[in-house]
């Protein structure tokens, strides 16, 4: 691979994409001096499985940081949870030997700080939706955004505070508290209030304001020599020669903005924050920016998958993303080019594309490849976002949707719903491989088919694939020359 300054990762998808499991590998192969996190919090773990398949999901530090010497900065538009953050660092140290890490971690001091009350709120208020829930991740990500958004949050430079902290504090905490039991008050059904109920004796009893404020005190003075500018970290690093990684969030699909509402998550997460950091900080030696896909299509959670397909459950073994209590199911679906394409072209373009999980195609005698979306219904519900998808009438009550529009707009929560009646038109499915890849080490060592499928992709998306991963370690990247 071509050398550059600079590399930003998106993922083009709904996240799970394999963000954290390539960032381990081009640190191990390029050696990058800062792995910066520039969107997103805790909620954007993200596996990095090790050759004697130990793994760790790493939230808050970079997923470089087993790459000895691997600087993190976590950016201004980031989100800190100082337990968890703290949390991370001592099962690094325990686990995996990795002693140095709060060392090489840098924070700009105005990322901002998720709070309990946050988790609290965030978690009832997805208990409260039942059926009609939004998906997440259950950290409290979401609560911080609509903080920072109302000037109300708290950022990590704050933490210094000593009695204005605890009245700051204070004052948060009562709000959540008092939204927390009107929630309580209108549940429509007795389990439903009693979940409530669960988490929020559970949050009001195990964090005290009192206690979370001598806590965040003295993480502040732990973290100060951490605490830093950006501005002056990416300068630096810049005028220095230094290589960095930009590591994103989730995935294009789940933005705020260009995905779908209400499965959307609450930060920016296209690139946007990766770009604007490295345009304002000088001149730079070449940068790149690739894109990462799965071989499939994927969902962690509710949500429109247009070509979920039950039938692969069983075949497609991902033995890290499993059902868990707030996102739900890992979802299935065969590989759709019409949201590959959406999530390029949202995320402005990219460099290359790295494809990941070819592997668990294995053992498909055939696979199918959606090119457009059916819908059968009113048209006027497609006319009226016609600003949205390219679509064809096909008849009386049917469309065929070839493309998704990217616009600067919100996406209307309509097109959410259309998407859920649409069903997938396959063209003439490729033909499947047996071979167990794990053990391939070069591209050329790839069955043709396997091949065929990855210049498919290629050729249909018109950017090249540059790395193919055929397993969750860093031994399993095979780069394109």
């Amino acid at each position: 691979m071509k050398k550059h300054q600079a590399v930003i990762l998106c993922d083009l998808g709904y996240g799970d994409a394999g963000k954290g499991t390539m960032v381990d590998y081009l640190c191990r192969r390029e050696h990058y001096e800062w792995n910066v996190r520039y969107t997103g919090g805790p909620q954007a773990a993200h596996y990095v499985v090790l050759p004697d398949d130990q793994w760790h999901l790493f939230a808050h530090f970079g997923s470089g940081t087993f790459t000895r010497g691997v600087k993190t900065l976590l950016a201004a538009s980031t989100f800190i949870a100082p337990y968890n953050l703290l949390a991370e660092e001592e099962l690094l140290k325990k686990k995996f030997g990795v002693g140095d890490a709060l060392a090489r971690l840098s924070i700009d001091s105005r990322a901002a700080v998720i709070m309990p009350w946050h988790k609290m709120l965030g978690r009832m208020r997805e208990i409260a939706r039942g059926v009609e829930r939004h998906g997440s991740c259950g950290q409290g990500v979401g609560e911080a955004v609509a903080d920072v958004d109302s000037e109300l949050a708290l950022a990590m430079r704050d933490l210094a505070g000593g009695k204005k902290l605890f009245r700051q504090l204070r004052r948060i905490a009562e709000m959540k508290c008092a939204i927390a039991m009107i929630l309580i008050g209108e549940a429509e059904d007795r389990d439903t209030r009693w979940r409530l109920e669960q988490q929020f004796h559970h949050f009001r009893d195990a964090y005290p304001v009192e206690e979370v404020a001598d806590f965040y005190r003295g993480f502040f003075r732990r973290m100060k020599t951490n605490v830093c500018e950006q501005e002056k970290i990416i300068a630096a690093a810049l005028a220095n020669d230094d290589k960095l990684i930009f590591e994103g969030a989730q995935g294009a699909l789940l933005d705020p903005v260009c995905g779908f509402p209400p499965y959307v998550t609450k930060t920016r997460v296209t690139g946007m924050y990766a770009e604007a950091m490295l345009a304002g900080a000088g001149e730079l030696i070449g940068r790149e920016k690739i894109g990462i896909v799965r071989a499939y299509a994927h969902r962690h959670g509710v949500g429109p998958l247009v070509t979920e397909d039950e039938a692969l459950v069983g075949k497609i073994i991902d033995r890290h993303n499993v059902h868990n209590e707030w996102q739900g199911s890992f979802r299935f679906g065969w590989p759709d080019l019409v949201a590959m394409q959406y999530g390029l072209a949202v995320s402005g373009g990219v460099d290359c594309l790295a494809v990941t999980c070819l592997d668990q195609l294995s053992g498909l005698s055939q696979i199918k490849v959606c090119r457009g979306y059916v819908f059968h219904g009113d048209l006027r519900r497609l006319e009226e976002l016609s600003e949205c998808c390219d679509w064809q009438r096909r008849g009386e009550d049917e469309a065929l949707i070839s493309a998704l529009i990217a616009s600067p707009k919100t996406v209307p929560r309509q097109m959410a719903e259309l998407l859920f009646d649409c069903r997938p038109e396959y063209t003439e499915p490729l033909p499947g491989w047996d071979d167990d890849l794990r053990g391939v080490r070069s591209y050329g060592e790839l069955p043709a088919n396997a091949r065929q499928f990855i210049e498919m992709i290629e050729c249909e998306l018109g950017v090249s694939v540059k790395v193919v991963s055929v397993g969750p370690t860093y031994h399993g990247k095979l780069v394109r020359n």
